[in-house]
């Protein structure tokens, strides 16, 4: 007591660093260990096929799911109003509505282990009729454009969008060649790019929703 009777400034000073000095050590030793957790997380997160990389995969991944889910419900909902967009999409000029028609069907059937699943295929068919006596040509560019876009869903550059339609059947022929069978004279060794397209067909798959297993 006497210690303490006689405390100055300078005496308290010093006897209150003995006190706090363990515990300003506990907790300079719990601040390093932060801060290495935190340098060895920086480390792993940054490094190829670390956390960055893999929370940037799961954004596009993410944003991907959100553009299907667009895509999914336009081309179920009226599947003509999204093949007539895409088409329209792969051509730049000299094609209109009236150059082709759709005729959608589907058909029910069961597929997987013991026959039990049931699922429905819905059906496009897309044709290009003749206009005035004369079948549409189109280059092969054109038409692999078209199937780019029916089957990917693209709706503008650097869209990595899904499309749940796939190309089925088409029936296309060499104009060129269509011409010299016609006249009965023999082909060329080169074929023009200019080829008629008969028709084109899509499916797609959904389970049926009310199919009991």
């Amino acid at each position: 007591m006497k210690f303490l009777r006689n405390m100055d400034l300078y005496k308290g000073v010093i006897l209150a660093s003995l006190l706090l000095l363990p515990v300003v050590g506990w907790w300079i030793r719990n601040c390093s260990q932060q801060v290495e957790a935190t340098q060895k997380a920086i480390a792993e997160a940054t490094r190829a096929g670390g956390w960055i990389e893999k929370i940037g995969k799961l954004l596009g991944d993410i944003a991907l799911v959100d553009q299907n889910r667009t895509i999914m419900t336009n081309a179920t909902s009226d599947p003509k109003v999204y093949f007539q967009g895409q088409i329209f999409a792969s051509v730049t000029s000299g094609l209109d509505s009236s150059l082709f028609t759709f005729k959608p069907s589907s058909e029910e059937r069961r597929i997987g282990q013991g026959d039990k699943q049931q699922v429905v295929d819905y059906y496009m068919k897309i044709d290009f009729p003749k206009q005035g006596g004369k079948d549409y040509e189109m280059n092969r560019a054109t038409l692999q454009a078209i199937l780019f876009n029916c089957e990917s869903g693209a709706k503008g550059q650097n869209v990595q969008a899904q499309s749940i339609w796939k190309l089925l059947a088409l029936s296309i022929q060499n104009a060129g060649v269509q011409a010299v069978l016609s006249s009965k004279k023999t082909p060329p060794a080169d074929l023009e790019d200019r080829w008629i397209v008969k028709s084109l067909d899509f499916v797609r798959r959904e389970p049926k929703k009310d199919a009991k297993k």
